[in-house]
């Protein structure tokens, strides 16, 4: 937590801070396809266990250096609480491409394709037992954003391929650009 926090802080204080930042918020899921984790959980953990699918996040994404007027390089800092109801933190760099639209309802469409170093929970489990650990990778999390003025609405759909199986889970977040 003491390192997302530096980092955030980080961002906010450098001296080329005249580029956009969004606030990004909250974080909602839907678990399109479940892999086997929900009922390893049940049969080992917590019988009562369901998927975390209201995040609570909050995090910042800072635009740092404009490639041209549609092109864009950010650092994005995103902590939340993953699908076990366990902290989550990602840090991710990455490309934006502006879509701007005319005579529409939204002002733009942003595609973001950031790498990303994530840390979140896992299981590990075993015929006779199961237990959450701590797992980090990177990895390509592209995403999409709607605008209407400078809210937005992030939106993405997640492949995981783990111990347990093969899952994909639609997740969005709001945010606001300055």
């Amino acid at each position: 937590m003491s390192r997302f926090a530096a980092l955030l802080l980080l961002m906010l204080s450098s001296t080329a801070a005249a580029m956009d930042f969004e606030v990004k918020l909250g974080g909602w899921s839907d678990h399109l396809k479940k892999n086997d984790t929900e009922a390893i959980i049940q049969d080992f953990i917590d019988p009562d266990f369901e998927y975390n699918e209201s995040h609570k996040g909050y995090g910042i994404k800072w635009y740092f250096y404009e490639l041209s007027p549609k092109w864009q390089i950010n650092v994005e800092l995103w902590r939340m609480k993953d699908s076990h109801d366990m902290d989550y933190n990602s840090i991710g760099i990455g490309f934006t491409r502006d879509f701007p639209l005319e005579d529409s309802f939204l002002d733009m469409i942003s595609l973001s394709m950031p790498i990303t170093y994530v840390d979140r929970s896992d299981i590990l489990y075993s015929d006779t037992s199961a237990e959450f650990i701590r797992k980090d990778f990177v990895h390509f999390m592209p995403y999409l954003s709607f605008y209407k003025k400078d809210f937005h609405l992030d939106a993405t759909i997640l492949p995981h391929d783990t111990n347990t199986g093969f899952s994909i889970t639609a997740f969005v977040r709001v945010g606001y650009r300055f």
